[in-house]
């Protein structure tokens, strides 16, 4: 029932939740470092303080580096000398309060107090905000709260869900552009970007930040889906580590993993619940939808996102979504 998404209030999320130190950094730390303590804790963004204010500015995530990053001057270029990329890189140690603003999610610090609906939460995470932040009580310290922790809550909950789990994953796709449009939030919401295996890496980052995405698939010649390169995977990036980017995907993805990942993907006839069962036991924040009923020989033809997942139950908990 949507009555349970409407009355529920955000208190009843975090009561479920692990105990867990919030993680944060000052905005004079450098951004070499900051992309150290996202690698170290193994997440995706950090909330920024202001030792001036005395209080938190932002919260700065992997898109925010990518895109401090990937336009810095030094890759305006198609550079042939690594040596001089790693000449260039005093831009790590410049403070993270540069990278600031430069998604629309990191321009301020988005909040919502424990008191207000899983529907209020919903409404700010299907509009592109991936995590919030929970101010503190008399009685509590600041919590910071994720898409994947509010998609976890649902799951755990989801009898009041059955109707719309059975929804296809066809019609969850770009379920956000159809409902938020890019003039809304800044998105561009494109179903499926891909980069040819043969690209740069540095080239799919720049990709990600013009068309709005936190990743892209990988595909060879014939358009099979090889790999996912994504904004996270800049996590730990430092001087000596820089003039990886100019690499190919694959091996870029190597050096950072160990092992070539394989994509995730789901097809078309993949349930909603089913959706996020995968997503959560996976850990995933989005899965490659490809044409077909069948796992072999991939194309992909679009993208399920957390986000995406947040819209269907949005439209469900105001009533819009047939129960």
């Amino acid at each position: 029932m949507s009555e349970f998404i409407q009355t529920t209030p955000v208190s009843t999320l975090l009561k479920a939740l692990p105990a867990r130190p919030l993680i944060s950094v000052k905005d004079s730390t450098t951004v070499e470092e900051t992309f150290d303590v996202l690698l170290a804790n193994d997440i995706q963004a950090v909330p920024v303080w202001s030792e001036d204010e005395k209080q938190f500015i932002s919260i700065v995530d992997v898109l925010d580096l990518l895109t401090y990053t990937a336009f810095q001057p030094v890759f305006d270029q198609e550079l042939e000398d690594p040596s001089l990329i790693q000449q260039r890189a005093d831009f790590l140690q410049h403070p993270v309060r540069e990278a600031i603003g430069l998604t629309r999610e990191s321009e301020r610090v988005w909040t919502i107090d424990e008191d207000e609906t899983i529907l209020s939460l919903l409404t700010l995470m299907s509009n592109g905000i991936h995590r919030v932040l929970i101010p503190h009580t008399p009685h509590t310290t600041s919590r910071l709260v994720t898409q994947t922790d509010l998609l976890r809550f649902l799951f755990a909950n989801n009898h009041h869900f059955d109707t719309i789990l059975c929804i296809d994953a066809n019609k969850i796709m770009n379920k956000q552009q159809s409902q938020h449009p890019a003039h809304e939030n800044g998105i561009h919401g494109l179903s499926c970007t891909t980069i040819s295996m043969h690209s740069r890496t540095i080239q799919g980052f720049k990709k990600m930040r013009n068309e709005g995405v936190r990743s892209l698939g990988v595909v060879d010649e014939e358009g099979i889906l090889v790999a996912t390169l994504s904004a996270s995977d800049l996590r730990g990036l430092n001087q000596s580590r820089l003039d990886q980017v100019l690499n190919p995907p694959l091996v870029f993805l190597r050096h950072v993993h160990g092992t070539l990942p394989p994509p995730h993907t789901c097809t078309q006839r993949f349930t909603l619940g089913q959706v996020i069962a995968y997503l959560l036991f996976q850990n995933l924040l989005r899965v490659f939808v490809i044409e077909g009923t069948a796992l072999g020989n991939p194309k992909p033809v679009g993208v399920i996102s957390m986000s995406d997942v947040c819209c269907v139950f949005e439209e469900f908990g105001k009533g819009a979504l047939e129960e």
